[in-house]
């Protein structure tokens, strides 16, 4: 074979490969990039920092009207019990706000959410790092084919297959079953801190995402979550002058729900309500999801707020 012939033979079957790839990420689109996504159903698959993010730019805006920010401790609620909104679950394990403001402005780069539920906690604040990758809009070019994308396709067949059980569903509810556990080492270690150390970086990234959320119209519901009570028997002082300074912070105008309250100690000295102190067991997490459902559809009624109409 000559070589012209040689190159064009090569280059054909580049561009057929390149072609047959692109058509199966569109088939599939498991982010929700490359066809419509109104009604469509899609779970988290791969590098979960990468899924949400991508998710959050169509998917999340086009079939919910709210959002849960938080972290590991709230990823495992089961949002679909908040029935008087379509909540996705934006939740990162391990997460921070640095990483949570790239997806609270992706979702918010179009029409459709009108409520963020907003952790007020510590974890959000501890420091300033992405943990797996940088949540930019260039990783929008994932959605055609990169290594997290072969990831998160091998990822669906095992799942499909039964090979394994789903991780993350369509609403970004993780699964973290019911075992006692340890406490991840980053939680631990700012557990085991003389105080809780808040990044200044971190910090006003926290501002400036309640600010867009105002500027934009967004509704906000902050929340303390519980801890167990031995946890804050050694920290509770200083605990309690974190949420004070956060809440100072912050001004007033919005739904406060604070589980850290002292209405709330028989649920912080239930040990069956927490793996591992400070994240929820899945029957925990139900009884919590459920006053927070009867708190918000009270101040939603006293509020006469009207949502976006995301059918269920």
């Amino acid at each position: 074979m000559n070589p012209r012939r040689w190159l064009l033979t090569t280059l054909s079957f580049t561009l057929a490969a390149a072609g047959v790839i692109v058509g199966v990420n569109v088939v599939f689109d498991i982010y929700g990039q490359l066809r419509p996504v109104l009604g469509r159903q899609l779970p988290v698959y791969g590098d979960e920092r990468v899924a949400k993010y991508l998710l959050s730019w169509r998917y999340v805006p086009e079939n919910f009207n709210a959002l849960l920010v938080g972290a590991s401790i709230t990823a495992n609620w089961n949002v679909h019990a908040i029935d008087r909104l379509r909540v996705y679950n934006a939740s990162i394990n391990g997460g921070n706000i640095i990483e949570e403001r790239a997806l609270v402005d992706a979702a918010l780069n179009r029409p459709g959410i009108d409520v963020a539920i907003l952790l007020v906690h510590p974890a959000l604040t501890y420091d300033r790092e992405f943990r797996t990758v940088a949540m930019t809009p260039d990783l929008r070019r994932s959605a055609l084919g990169s290594l997290a994308l072969w990831e998160a396709y091998k990822q669906m067949l095992n799942e499909r297959l039964g090979r394994l059980s789903q991780g993350i569903d369509n609403a970004g509810v993780a699964d973290f079953g019911s075992a006692r556990i340890e406490m991840n080492t980053a939680m631990k270690a700012m557990w085991n801190a003389p105080s809780f150390p808040i990044d200044s970086v971190a910090f006003q990234a926290y501002l400036a995402v309640v600010a867009n959320l105002r500027t934009r119209g967004v509704s906000i519901v902050f929340i303390v979550p519980p801890t167990s009570d031995s946890l804050v028997r050694a920290k509770g002082v200083m605990l309690d002058a974190y949420y004070q300074h956060i809440r100072a912070s912050l001004g007033s105008g919005d739904l406060w729900i604070d589980f850290h309250a002292s209405d709330y100690d028989a649920f912080a000295k239930n040990p069956a309500n927490f793996t591992d102190g400070v994240h929820l067991s899945p029957s925990g997490a139900a009884l919590l999801v459920r006053d927070v459902n009867q708190r918000i559809g009270t101040w939603m009624d006293d509020r006469r707020l009207v949502v976006s109409a995301h059918s269920r």
